[in-house]
């Protein structure tokens, strides 16, 4: 993949869902139904290691059909980020069933991951700022 191609800005305060994968309808309706609360983003099968382990998504979507290419596969890509992997049936699920399965998704990966840390970074303890400067005086 290149440089310029891949994604460089999420937001620290959404879970990203990573689609891998999906047709272009199926990818469309998995982004309006976790609009409200995921940074939703689609890569294929070729880049999603390198995807998975730039970004940690918080949720890997993959439909049934490429779940059974090869199922331990994706079962340690979703396992080693503390990720919660979603495997969606080759018929399409409802938009509320769709919602309700990100929603929950989401919910079981942030029970697995260490309190404290959001993507690379963790807190590590709160220290009282040190200023060196000195007040401008006139």
């Amino acid at each position: 993949m290149k440089q310029q191609n891949r994604p460089t800005l999420t937001s620290p305060h959404l879970p990203i869902v990573l689609a891998i994968g999906c047709a272009e309808p199926l990818l469309t309706r998995v982004i309006a139904a976790g609009r409200a609360f995921s940074s939703i983003l689609g890569c294929d099968l070729a880049s999603a290691h390198q995807f998975v382990t730039d970004l940690r998504p918080s949720v890997i979507v993959v439909t049934a059909s490429l779940f059974d290419f090869d199922p331990p596969k994706f079962a340690t890509l979703a396992e080693g980020d503390r990720t919660a992997l979603v495997v969606l049936e080759d018929d399409e699920p409802a938009n509320d069933t769709l919602q309700a399965l990100l929603a929950d998704a989401i919910t079981r990966a942030r029970a697995t991951k260490p309190r404290g840390r959001e993507g690379r970074y963790s807190v590590v303890a709160d220290r009282e700022a040190i200023s060196t400067r000195r007040p401008i005086t006139s």
